[in-house]
């Protein structure tokens, strides 16, 4: 059975490239396919966010001159959480 019209925007909102004659199974596989990886795409750069943001927070802690005050060390780490 053909895809119906509503798979076929879908999957060209997701920028899936198909053929016209593509089967309801197909469309319904492409989909979940392609969902799985833009969610995987989207969890790889938050975790690459989050582990350069620990590494400035590892920085900044550990540098001579923050380590100076320790209200210093909360304004550093206040404004990296913020990020």
């Amino acid at each position: 059975m053909k895809a119906t019209e509503a798979q076929l925007a879908y999957m060209e909102g997701l920028g899936i490239k198909f053929t016209e004659n593509i089967t309801k199974e197909e469309a319904s596989l492409l989909i979940s396919q392609e969902v799985k990886r833009q969610r995987k795409l989207k969890i790889d750069k938050k975790k690459k966010l989050r582990e350069k943001r620990d590494a400035m927070t590892d920085f900044f802690l550990d540098s001579e001159s923050v380590m100076d005050s320790s209200s210093t060390r909360s304004q550093v780490r206040k404004i990296v959480e913020d990020l």
